[in-house]
């Protein structure tokens, strides 16, 4: 009865430790690269869309008398890909036409991914949630000026490739949106991907061997106890 009773509470003790630290997830900036070619990354199909979005972009559209409507994230590739990667934008306007605004919601489902960020601006936002579809709990918003390459010229003209992670658990899924300036226009938001990263296989091994270690120490309570009793 006591080892019935100490199970129990174990196991409760067990989902609520669990519950707790899902509750508790949070989202940051584990790695960042913004030096040298940025890598092609998968263009993603957002689940949501709203404002001015544009998919599957190639190369710059350059000046046209008044600003640069949107720079490639690969513009400062010597591999081709500035003319050739494709992208996605978010509020790719012309000073004076604007403001055009607009957010891509895609689905992650993986406890990080990498999202190349193109000429970040502080009008740019990535914002994670727990569940799919921009649903649950807000985990983490991040805008350019969070990245450690703004200070120096990725917000200009370069890119930042940017791995986010969760703290515990999976991302859901996240949000890119952009917004006006205090001009009233909207800088574009290049960017590819989002790519989500799923665990190592090694994680899901080492979760099967915890696994079995657990089912087979339980047999063993149970054939002991099995003998006492007979």
């Amino acid at each position: 009865m006591w080892c019935k009773a100490s199970s129990a509470s174990l196991a409760a003790l067990v989902v609520g430790s669990l519950s707790a630290v899902s509750q508790a997830a949070t989202v940051s900036i584990t790695n960042e690269v913004f030096t040298g070619n940025a890598p092609e990354v998968p263009i993603a199909t957002p689940v949501d869309t709203t404002g001015n979005f544009m998919q599957s972009v190639t190369g710059n559209v350059p000046p046209a008398g008044v600003a640069t409507v949107r720079l490639s994230p690969y513009a400062m590739n010597t591999d081709g890909l500035a003319t050739t990667g494709a992208y996605s934008v978010l509020g790719a306007a012309q000073a004076g036409v604007g403001p055009f605004t607009g957010t891509a919601t895609y689905n992650i489902n993986a406890p990080s991914a990498d999202l190349l960020w193109g000429s970040p601006d502080p009008y740019n936002e990535v914002t994670f949630f727990s569940e799919p579809g921009g649903m649950g709990t807000n985990l983490g918003s991040f805008n350019g000026t969070d990245l450690a390459c703004f200070i120096t010229s990725c917000h200009q003209e370069s890119f930042d490739l940017v791995t986010f992670a969760a703290s515990s658990g999976d991302i859901g899924s996240l949000m890119v949106s952009n917004s006006m300036n205090a001009m009233g226009n909207a800088p574009a938001f290049e960017f590819a991907g989002p790519d989500p990263v799923p665990l190592p296989p090694a994680i899901y091994l080492f979760g099967s061997v915890l696994g079995g270690a657990f089912w087979l120490a339980r047999r063993k309570r149970s054939t002991v106890s099995g003998f006492g009793t007979a």
